[in-house]
C-alpha cells in the first residue's frame, strides 16, 4: 500500500479536482490530530506522515519525469497548475470584491453559474415539491440545468428528494457517524464516509451513490459487531464471576 501511494497521489493531482484535495487534506488532519491524543499511535502516525511527505515528493518526481521521457504536452502541466492554483485564487478575489482576471475563473465560473441556476430552479419549485422533491434524477429528466449539472450536493439533494428527504438523508447519515465517534469507533469507513461528504460538496451524486452507502452500512456493521462483542465479554465475565462465587462457597 505505501507504494501505491505516489500513484495514487498523481491521480488526485491530475484529477485536478480541487474538492477532492480539499477533502484528502481535511481527513489527514483529522486522522492528525487523532493520533497526537494516544501515545502508542505518535510513533505510528511520524511513520505514516514521513512515507506520506515521501510519497508526494515521489509522484511529483514520477510527474516530471514522465513529461521528460514521454513528450507530455507542457501545456498539460500547465493546465493542471493553473487550476489547483489561478482558479481558486480568482474565485476567492471575485468574492471579496477584488479585481480578478475573468480569464482565470475557468470551470470555476460556469460551476457557479450552475448552481446559481439550481438555487433559482429550486425556488421556483411549488411547494409540495419544495417539500417532497421531484424524484431521483428528476434534474436531467426536467432538463433544469439547461445542460449543465448541479454540481451542488446540498442542492441536488433538496431539488430531488426535497426538505423532507434532505432531513432524514442528514439524520440517517450524520446520526450514524455521530453514533460511531460517540462508541469510539474511529474505523476506515468513517473517514471515507466523511471525505465523500466533503468531496460531493462541490459535486452531485456522491452523497447519495452506492458508494457512500456502501461505507455506511460498513459503519453500522462495525457498530453491530462492537456491541456483539461487548455482550459476549459481559457474559463471559458473569461466568467467571459465578465460579469464583461458586468456589468460595464450596
Amino acid at each position: 500500500m505505501v507504494w501505491l501511494l505516489p500513484i495514487m497521489l498523481i491521480g488526485v493531482f491530475m484529477s485536478t479536482s480541487r474538492s477532492a484535495i480539499l477533502a484528502l487534506l481535511i481527513i489527514t488532519l483529522l486522522v492528525t490530530l487523532k493520533g497526537i491524543n494516544y501515545r502508542d499511535q505518535k510513533k505510528r502516525l511520524v511513520k505514516i506522515g514521513a512515507f506520506g511527505i515521501g510519497a508526494a515528493l515521489i509522484g511529483f518526481l514520477m510527474m516530471a519525469t514522465l513529461g521528460k521521457y514521454v513528450n507530455l504536452d507542457s501545456k498539460f502541466i500547465e493546465d493542471i497548475t493553473d487550476r489547483l492554483s489561478q482558479e481558486p485564487i480568482a474565485m476567492v478575489q471575485k468574492a471579496l470584491g477584488q479585481s480578478y482576471n475573468i480569464n482565470n475563473l475557468g470551470s470555476m465560473d460556469w460551476r457557479e453559474e450552475s448552481a446559481e441556476n439550481a438555487y433559482r430552479a429550486y425556488m421556483n419549485l411549488p411547494v409540495r415539491e419544495q417539500f417532497f422533491g421531484i424524484g431521483v434524477h428528476g434534474f436531467e429528466v426536467r432538463n433544469i440545468g439547461h445542460g449543465y449539472n448541479a454540481h451542488n450536493a446540498l442542492l441536488l439533494l433538496l431539488i430531488e428528494n426535497g426538505i423532507i428527504g434532505s432531513f432524514l438523508y442528514f439524520l440517517i447519515v450524520l446520526g450514524i457517524m455521530i453514533q460511531s465517534i460517540v462508541r469510539k469507533n474511529y474505523s476506515p469507513s468513517l473517514y471515507v464516509v466523511a471525505f465523500i461528504l466533503i468531496y460531493g460538496i462541490a459535486q452531485n451524486r456522491e452523497w447519495t451513490g452506492w458508494t457512500a452507502f456502501l461505507f455506511i452500512y460498513c459503519i453500522v456493521a462495525e457498530m453491530q459487531l462492537q456491541k456483539y462483542k461487548r455482550r459476549e465479554d459481559l457474559y463471559a465475565l458473569s461466568l467467571e464471576r459465578a465460579a469464583i462465587k461458586k468456589k468460595n462457597t464450596a
